[in-house]
This record gives structure tokens, C-alpha cells and sequence, in this order.
């Protein structure tokens, strides 16, 4: 089963009270754009992924993703773009490689991400797949969830499909840990106020499963 694009399930002061009824607004209108690395989409390959916030009475651009496949239908890469606003465009952010066995499993694949300045993808992270089943490679143990907003600002929203204890590790694009912490239930919410503005990896493990998202934090 080929690994491809996203998967979705998708007392106070007054001014306390405003603000945290403008994030639950938020969190209820924001079209989901999470780039998760490992899960497979059984039976479809999506091409194309956007993303708009809701943001002044309007739906706003947000990001896109663009898959690319191979005669076979095999993913060969995944190129995430921000939209800017005073070019009104997608600009290029980052883009996942991928090299692909005879059969449709993952190889390795290398992250690079946009240099503005030179207009060229600079080489960021890369990870080469062993697998133990050498006669015939069966779906990977993976993990449905829900992750919202995406970009955000400061906190990270969690949804299992299942309610089990759940690992999560967030990582840079070089693979290190900034934060690691476990959560009961099937619903979480990660302070990232203190990350500085750049891309992350959200890593999830519950029960055997293992699943990777990537998410923006501005």
C-alpha cells in the first residue's frame, strides 16, 4: 500500500472570554492542511490539497500540496506551498522526495526545504526504509488522527481515532526532539507559543502504531 498525502477525519475576564471564543471559531472553520508522511490512502492518490482560514468574515488562501506520481502510481513527491498575500501566489516551502521499490514501498525519501535567496531546494532530512518482511511487505501499522490548525500560532490540536495512550514527539526537519510527552484519551492540546516560526514534525505512536505529520508553526 503506497504512503500518499493527507488523511482527515479533517471563571474568565470578558477579554478572556473574546479570545477564546475567536479560537474555538477557529478551530471550527479552519480547512485542515496537514502533510502527514506515513499514511496510506487506501485505493486513491490525491493530486492536489488546499487550505483557507477564516479570517475577517472571508475565507483567506492558506497553503497548498501537490502530489506527483509514476506510471505505476507510486508517490514521488509532495510539495508544500504557503500563499503569500503581497504577490497573491503560492510560494515553494518545502517538498518531500521519494524513491520508490518495485513493489510500491517506500525506498527512502529526502526533505529539502526553499532558500529564497538562492531560489533552490536545500537537502534537509533524509530517511532510508528497512523493512524485516523480505518475501512480501504488508500495510504498515499507521494511525488515523485529526491535527488542527495547521499553520498555528500557539497551540496544536489532537484527535485519535482510538482512545488509547498516545506517545507524541515534535521534532525540526534535522529529526531533533523539542518536545516529548504522553496524553490519555482521544483528544490533546499542544502549547507551541514557544516555538519559533518554521516547520515541524509531529510524531505519533499509540498501541504499536506509528504515524509522522508535518505542521507550520508562524
Amino acid at each position: 500500500m503506497q504512503s500518499v498525502g493527507s488523511h482527515f477525519w479533517g471563571t474568565a475576564t470578558q477579554k478572556e472570554k473574546s479570545k477564546n471564543k475567536k479560537r474555538n471559531m477557529k478551530k471550527l472553520s479552519t480547512a485542515i492542511f496537514v502533510s502527514i508522511l506515513s499514511l496510506t490512502v487506501c485505493g486513491q492518490n490525491v493530486h492536489t490539497i488546499t487550505s483557507e482560514m477564516w479570517t475577517s468574515g472571508s475565507w483567506q488562501n492558506s497553503g497548498k500540496q501537490t502530489n506527483t506520481y509514476d506510471g505505476n502510481g507510486y508517490l514521488t513527491n509532495n510539495l508544500t506551498q504557503l500563499w503569500d498575500s503581497p504577490t497573491s501566489s503560492y510560494k515553494n516551502n518545502s517538498q518531500v522526495n521519494y524513491t520508490n521499490n518495485g513493489n510500491g514501498t517506500i525506498q527512502q525519501y529526502i526533505l529539502q526545504t526553499w532558500d529564497n535567496a538562492t531560489s533552490s531546494w536545500n537537502n534537509s532530512q533524509r530517511a532510508i526504509y528497512t523493512y524485516f518482511n523480505t518475501t512480501g511487505i504488508g500495510d504498515e501499522k499507521l494511525l488515523s488522527f485529526l491535527l488542527f490548525p495547521n499553520p498555528s500560532i500557539e497551540r496544536l490540536n489532537i484527535e485519535m481515532a482510538e482512545n488509547n495512550e498516545t506517545t507524541y514527539s515534535i521534532s525540526d526537519l534535522q529529526g531533533k526532539i523539542i518536545q516529548k510527552n504522553k496524553f490519555l484519551g482521544q483528544k490533546t492540546s499542544i502549547d507551541i507559543s514557544t516555538l519559533s516560526p518554521n516547520i515541524y514534525l509531529l510524531i505519533l505512536e499509540q498501541s504499536g502504531k506509528k504515524s509522522t505529520a508535518k505542521f507550520v508553526k508562524k
